[in-house]
């Protein structure tokens, strides 16, 4: 076995160095290799870093069959050939050790440095896992479309005759919204508050006869408070298909008939 050159046994010092398994002769000959080249700090201080850095990595779900691909591997016979080859030594006595008093047990630094390699490994491997994370989130939304900003439609009496005013919130990309209104009187029983999408004209949606898409419908709190989470059409999506948005007082029990008149609407 060909001895290890002076620049691998500098690396196998820093790599026992950060597994914490160097000898106190292998620690006084990094700190003199430090003191000579301060620049092996820099080193040293990346590999610590990585080292964290996956201890610190958040559990993530797995990609399906990932972790057989990953143990299918390392059962390629040139896997077992290389680290095999790696725990095989001249016993000879003169070449026991690595030559200069700068190692250890030969087998100890090359595990050592075999360790090393396995972090930096796992470091690829947990960030490949985020972005992996990231784009499986990314596609609930629904594969293909543009993230859009949110949506703000404010609706007012038409004929300011009222103080009463509701603001709508939506997110084209989950399809939700979020409804706060004020100043709205209490309903008899029987009786709710529907919301109305109302698409331009020649919009390719299903509509009833007013040409408006029901969108839910809420009660008022005391006050005349009112807030709900609504599940908006898809027309949404296409922001710039979205005439206006409107409120309507309905009969409970089927409030698709429309047959409310307007009470807020959200400018043209």
């Amino acid at each position: 076995m060909s001895e290890a050159t002076p620049s691998e046994r500098i690396q196998l010092l820093i790599a026992g160095y950060v597994l914490g398994d160097l000898s106190s002769d292998e620690a006084e000959a990094l700190n003199r290799l430090i003191a000579e080249n301060p620049a092996l700090l820099e080193d040293i201080t990346s590999l610590q870093g990585v080292s964290e850095t996956v201890q610190d990595i958040p559990d993530a779900a797995l990609p399906p069959n990932l972790r057989s691909r990953i143990l299918e591997s390392n059962r390629q016979p040139s896997n077992v050939q290389t680290i095999a080859s790696l725990n095989t030594f001249d016993t000879s006595p003169g070449n026991r050790r690595l030559s200069g008093p700068l190692m250890g047990g030969a087998k100890r630094l090359w595990v050592g440095a075999y360790a090393i390699a396995a972090i930096l490994i796992l470091a690829l491997g947990f960030n490949n896992l985020r972005l992996w994370n990231a784009l499986q989130t990314a596609r609930t939304v629904s594969p293909g479309v543009t993230q859009i900003e949110p949506l703000t439609y404010l609706l007012e009496n038409p004929e300011a005759t009222s103080t009463a005013s509701a603001l709508i919130v939506v997110n084209p990309n989950t399809l939700e919204a979020e409804l706060t209104a004020q100043n709205l009187p209490p309903l008899p029983p029987g009786k709710v508050y529907a919301v109305w999408t109302l698409p331009e004209e020649n919009t390719p949606v299903t509509t009833d006869a007013k040409g408006a898409i029901l969108t839910g419908i809420f009660q008022v709190e005391a006050g005349g408070l009112a807030s709900a989470n609504l599940t908006v059409p898809v027309v949404f999506r296409r922001p710039e298909l979205v005439a206006k948005m409107a409120l309507t007082v309905e009969d409970a029990t089927s409030p698709q008939q429309h047959s409310g008149s307007v009470l807020l609407i959200s400018p043209q």
